[in-house]
């Protein structure tokens, strides 16, 4: 897609700052689901919109009460199929596209933090795993539901996961494809602290304004344990 200029151009994802950090809302609500389109805006924001706010945080929600119920099933499993009409690799090429974005997200110096309420499904999981920090409220269920549809996670996710704490607990939840509390999550690693319900955004703000400007993503352990004592 064209380079765009203007955040108010975005249909999916919506923009703000405060006191510099930023705040980057997956706007599709009720649940905010992931369309192809989405992530060609994720990709321009992350790519040519990003890099000109001077920002010493970055966090990422989703408008109204969910965090995201992920990909758009129909909508991806199409676009794939177009792409497959096209050329053999056009698939991989689009997944990898995402998972590059994902990686971008990672990448960045400044704390890039993922604030979780209601469902955290999929795509919206992997998205939040290549976050530097997880922070849910009591309400999240989270879950990589691809095993029931015959698909495995394709951004990423299924590395990041296994990369955490329970490596174990990581495979049996990938190919079961069975959701989990935000309780559940915190005990295996997968989320880094739990606040209490409506809290999320709340607490990420905090978070950020604690460390963003002492932030070194090697510390980051530390600053976690030190936040939640």
């Amino acid at each position: 897609m064209n380079k765009l200029q203007d955040i108010k151009s975005y249909k999916t994802i919506s923009w703000e700052v405060f006191e510099n950090i930023g705040h980057l809302q997956l706007n599709q609500p009720p649940t905010n689901k992931m369309t192809i389109f989405f992530f060609e805006e994720l990709t321009d924001f992350v790519q040519n919109f990003l890099p000109t706010q001077k920002i010493e945080a970055l966090i990422i929600s989703g408008k109204g009460r969910h965090f995201s119920s992920g990909a758009d099933l129909n909508n991806l499993l199409s676009a794939i199929k177009e792409q497959n009409e096209i050329s053999e690799s056009a698939s991989l090429e689009l997944l990898n596209k995402n998972m590059d974005t994902l990686n971008a997200l990672f990448n960045l110096k400044i704390p890039v933090i993922a604030a979780i309420s209601g469902v955290c499904l999929g795509s919206a999981l992997e998205l939040a795993l290549f976050c530097h920090v997880r922070i849910c409220d009591t309400s999240s269920l989270l879950g990589l539901p691809e095993a029931i549809f015959n698909l495995m996670p394709g951004l990423g996710g299924a590395v990041r996961i296994t990369q955490l704490k329970n490596k174990a607990k990581a495979m049996e939840l990938i190919l079961s494809g069975e959701n989990f509390s935000a309780k559940e999550a915190k005990e295996w690693g997968i989320i880094d602290i739990v606040a209490p319900k409506k809290k999320s955004l709340e607490t990420a703000i905090k978070f950020a304004k604690t460390y963003a400007k002492i932030y070194k993503k090697e510390n980051l352990k530390r600053y976690i344990v030190s936040f939640q004592n």
